[in-house]
């Protein structure tokens, strides 16, 4: 690519970083969670975040629906004790990067091919977790425009509208039978109410109670104690945040994309080694879906958590995934 992109790091007046980040004290090193790019020519920024190892593997990671770059720190102690370096982008939107509302799922490897080429990352992997997926394989069918992809792994990553509503949840369907006929504006009302303005309040514990919430009422069994953990619960909260930050808008942008044919087909990803993992208890992404893709790309490797959930497959199988994906070797680690 020959665009020109500065990147830049910002302190935002908004408030999509991070508490921790904001109540320092004294001299302060780089704020590595709030970086932006930006792009004069289109006059979009791109706002990506660094976790883990800074000399580390580079893997890139898309986050899921809702979500943004913070979402990334969920998986850091395993990223920090593999040597990862884990850069998290904000997707347009969505926490520090500019709305873009004619976007297409099929234009994203652009955003990625900006990022790896300001970081210089000559070698890279991404990964993507549940709304993230779309975008990760849209990356993989059009590896030409990323030279320094060397592979792609999805976790319980939403398919294409035709695969993923085998075995998933009644809700979960009607969810995405609902963006055909409900308005977009009544679409973000509803995801305002539920967790948007409490995102945009300046009292970080009135989001922090809404997580709370919301998690109770979606995770369950062993998941719960997976969700009430503090650093867990502190990076989801982060990442909603930052997800919100600009209103609803960038939810229902990517909530219509992921509907709608994405433009590409899954037997166009050659040359490219890509892995996908799946909860057998997945009602959100079920693996019916996932193996249903995997059987679509060519060479693509399918594995399936048994007794895991959409929650659990993510948490409990970092190191596993990392190691999988990156060709890593973890010695006595495993």
């Amino acid at each position: 690519m020959d665009r020109e992109a500065e990147k830049v790091v910002e302190k935002p007046e908004d408030i999509s970083s991070p508490l921790s980040n904001t109540q320092a004290d004294g001299p302060q090193e780089q704020d590595l969670t709030s970086q932006v790019i930006n792009i004069p020519e289109t006059n979009r920024k791109i706002g990506f975040a660094e976790y883990g190892s800074k000399s580390g593997t580079p893997v890139v990671y898309l986050h899921g629906l809702p979500g943004s770059r913070f979402e990334a720190s969920l998986w850091e102690a395993n990223a920090t004790a593999l040597d990862v370096r884990l850069i998290g982008l904000d997707r347009p939107g969505m926490g520090l990067s500019t709305r873009d509302s004619a976007r297409t799922m099929t234009a994203y490897p652009t955003d990625v091919a900006t990022v790896a080429q300001h970081l210089k990352l000559d070698k890279y992997f991404i990964l993507a977790v549940s709304g993230g997926g779309g975008y990760a394989l849209a990356c993989a069918a059009q590896k030409d425009k990323l030279p320094g992809l060397q592979g792609v792994g999805v976790v319980g990553g939403l398919g294409p509208r035709n695969m993923t509503q085998q075995g998933m949840g009644l809700i979960q369907r009607l969810s995405f039978h609902a963006m055909d006929w409900v308005p977009n504006g009544v679409v973000g009302w509803m995801w305002d109410a539920m967790i948007g303005k409490s995102a945009r309040n300046p009292d970080p514990t009135v989001l922090e109670k809404a997580v709370k919430k919301l998690l109770a009422t979606e995770v369950k069994g062993a998941d719960a104690d997976i969700a009430k953990d503090k650093s867990n619960l502190r990076s989801v909260t982060d990442s909603l945040r930052g997800a919100f930050i600009q209103g609803s808008h960038g939810y229902v942008d990517e909530a219509n994309l992921v509907v709608k044919p994405w433009g590409f087909d899954l037997e166009d990803i050659k040359g490219i080694q890509v892995r996908l993992w799946y909860g057998e208890k997945d009602n959100l992404a079920p693996p019916a879906a996932g193996k249903a893709m995997a059987d679509k790309i060519p060479n693509a490797v399918f594995t399936r958590y048994e007794g895991e959930s959409h929650t659990s497959s993510v948490m409990r199988h970092q190191k596993e995934i990392l190691t999988a994906l990156c060709g890593l070797s973890i010695g006595s680690e495993s």
